[in-house]
């Protein structure tokens, strides 16, 4: 039988110390250091190292008044007699049953035996959750010899749903040495939270189905978890090229092109404004309405995650704010008038003696510029917008510039006879743009090179592209002759790509040239097929192009902003119409008029959590009401929690007997 043992002696019933735990494990010590030189010129400094127990590499460069410099390099090594070393991972997972190691190191001469012990923290409360992650083994027993290492391990399960950080404190003590080390971990879900998404486009009154396959299914995917399913839709994206209208009144270059853009849209929203009472009423909303001058992201945050690592256009719809903002002021009345006498001083000041316009003050005329200016001029005559139709001053800038391109024609015809040329790309352009003022009078004198090209346009538009072959339609026409000029654009008809949704457009390859621009093309088709064929089925495709073209993001450049705005306004005016939808999901009716939902655009959002989302909310129905033939689009968005590592098939009812496994990886 042993002995009992002895009693302590005083000197061993002095409490022990709270052994000091390192936290500060960066792994560079920068620092600002306080020299001191003594009488021999060596320099003595201090610094705090962090708490790492490492070998440290320490780099110093000196310099003096003559630029003479020196440089050393040492290591220097911090350690305890003794440490311990967790080897934790780099994060743990729901789950995971793991052991954390733990490295305890002795420089002592002699024999250490001691305690490990390990705390776990709540990283955000700094309460322990030793019970949460089954620390049941929480302190652990190590014999170290001398100037050796020992290993010890605390078992642990890694909880499910425990959503926050994880401090772990590992202390060791043994005898009159002790050593800490505390550090935090993160805690990641075994689940990973996936989104489906389905366009939902649709055009007139006609009611559409879309299927979600795989929600008409999840009730059949083990595993899965429902989080969220939100449908949002757009009633009247036309309003969307509405918002292009601040970027030509905003563009900062002082050419006059930029100049005439700023005019044009100044014009254009005058006269929208004023033709268009319900306008003025959504503006007023929007002033009022905090969630209509909010962007479509803004009012989706719970999706913000997902869009914007899968779309890359939210990019530019940050900016979508601010730019109903600026839109409202735009549309203000007073200042429009204001501006409009401003630009007009701007542009006459480009325009040279002969009636040309410069790109820029003190440069040549340019006759495509003139053009230019002209055929916009002539856009908004066709229009019907009067106060730029009544206005002398620029009545005059027009007969002057009219004056000059009458003279640029008669001049190339000239040319071209001695030549024995046929007509090119600027001479197509120049018959389109003279085509708005027919009530203004042709010199007598060019009145024989007008005559000369649009016998050429009759003769060769088949060697055109589609552009310059719309030009020549409209030409034509305006020039009474109807025949060839619908020849033409059942020609052109022939090479549209149509796709149910998408509406209409050509599949040509761009280019540098102004006559080989996608939005321009599908800008000047709009125009010829609503003024030549009447064919109000077609233009309403070719619309739903450009407004797909559109939807978020702003037009690449003035040019086609103008030229498309333009586009959109002729033919019926969508701006007039507010179309409302009734979208059925499963058994949840969605009607817009019934809810909250932004002036204008009519664009509203229905969000339903995880627990209200059903499998047989994958059928979609949608139906338009008071529609005019404009689209309208929207989108579905499912949101479902799965496990990582799980396998689930996938049967598509098009194809059965034949699935796909997905696996969810880590």
């Amino acid at each position: 039988m042993l002995a009992p043992a002895p009693p302590p002696s005083p000197a061993s019933s002095t409490p022990t110390p709270t052994p000091l735990v390192r936290k500060n494990l960066n792994e560079t010590a920068f620092f600002l250091p306080q020299l001191r030189t003594d009488a021999k010129g060596s320099i003595t400094f201090s610094f705090t190292t962090p708490e790492a127990l490492t070998k440290w590499r320490f780099m110093a460069l000196a310099h003096n008044k003559d630029m003479q410099v020196g440089y050393t390099e040492t290591n220097v090594v911090t350690q305890k007699t003794l440490m311990v070393q967790p080897n934790a991972p780099r994060f743990l997972r729901e789950g995971d049953k793991i052991e954390l190691t733990v490295k305890v190191s002795s420089l002592a001469d002699t024999l250490l035996i001691g305690n490990a012990r390990l705390e776990l923290l709540n990283a955000t409360t700094m309460q322990p959750v030793d019970g949460w992650f089954q620390n049941i083994f929480p302190v652990q027993h190590f014999t170290v010899k001398a100037k050796q290492s020992a290993a010890v391990s605390f078992p642990l399960q890694i909880p499910f749903g425990y959503n926050d950080a994880l401090v772990y404190r590992v202390i060791a003590e043994a005898g009159n040495y002790s050593d800490g080390e505390e550090n935090a971990l993160p805690v990641l879900s075994n689940r990973i939270l996936v989104t489906e998404t389905m366009p939902l486009p649709v055009q007139g009154s006609q009611p559409v189905t879309f299927k979600m396959e795989k929600l008409l299914q999840s009730d059949t995917i083990e595993g899965l978890q429902q989080h969220a399913l939100t449908v949002e839709f757009t009633a009247n994206p036309v309003w969307d090229a509405i918002k292009s209208l601040p970027y030509l009144m905003e563009y900062p270059y002082e050419c006059a092109e930029q100049s005439f853009n700023r005019l044009y849209a100044n014009a254009i929203g005058t006269h929208v404004m004023n033709s268009t009472p319900r306008i003025k009423t959504v503006f007023e909303k929007w002033q009022a309405d905090t969630t209509g001058m909010s962007g479509k992201l803004e009012l989706n945050e719970d999706l913000r995650s997902a869009l914007l690592q899968e779309t890359p256009w939210v990019l530019e719809a940050k900016n979508e704010q601010e730019q109903r903002r600026r839109l409202a002021l735009l549309f203000d009345l007073s200042l429009m008038e204001r501006s409009m006498n401003s630009i007009k001083g701007k542009l006459r000041s480009l325009q040279n003696s002969d009636g040309s316009f410069s790109w820029f003050k003190g440069m040549p005329g340019s006759y495509y510029i003139t053009q230019y200016i002209a055929s916009g001029f002539g856009h908004l005559r066709q229009l019907g917008i009067t106060g730029v139709e009544n206005d002398e001053e620029i009545k005059v800038m027009m007969h002057d510039a009219l004056n000059y391109l009458d003279q640029q024609i008669l001049e190339q015809y000239q040319r071209d006879i001695k030549n024995k040329s046929s007509a090119y790309y600027g001479m197509v352009y120049h018959l389109y743009m003279r085509s708005f003022y027919k009530d203004w009078v042709i010199p007598a004198a060019s009145k024989p090179a007008y005559a000369y090209y649009l016998k050429q346009l009759k003769t060769n538009w088949s060697n055109y592209n589609t552009y310059s072959k719309g030009l020549a339609a409209l030409a034509l026409y305006r020039d009474g002759d109807t025949k060839t000029a619908k020849e033409i654009l059942i020609a052109v008809k022939e090479h549209a790509v149509a796709t149910p949704g998408e509406g209409a457009y050509w599949k040509e390859g761009g280019g540098y040239y102004w006559y080989q621009a996608p939005v321009e093309t599908q800008s000047l088709m709009i125009e010829a097929f609503n003024e030549v064929t009447k064919d109000s089925a077609f233009v309403t495709a070719l619309k739903t192009w450009l407004l797909k073209n559109k939807q978020t993001n702003s037009w690449s450049t003035t040019k086609a902003t103008s030229e498309a705005c333009y586009a959109l306004l002729i033919g019926n005016n969508w701006l007039s119409e507010e179309q409302q939808v009734r979208i059925t999901l499963g058994k949840q009716l969605i009607d817009s008029r019934n809810g909250q939902r932004e002036a204008g655009t009519g664009y509203f959002r229905k969000r339903f959590e995880g627990k209200e989302v059903t499998a047989d909310m994958g059928a979609v129905t949608l139906q338009l009401e008071n529609s005019n033939g404009q689209p309208a689009w929207g989108g579905l968005y499912w949101q479902y929690f799965r496990g990582y590592g799980q396998n689930y098939c996938f049967v598509h009812p098009a194809y059965p007997g034949k699935g796909t496994v997905h696996t969810a990886h880590r």
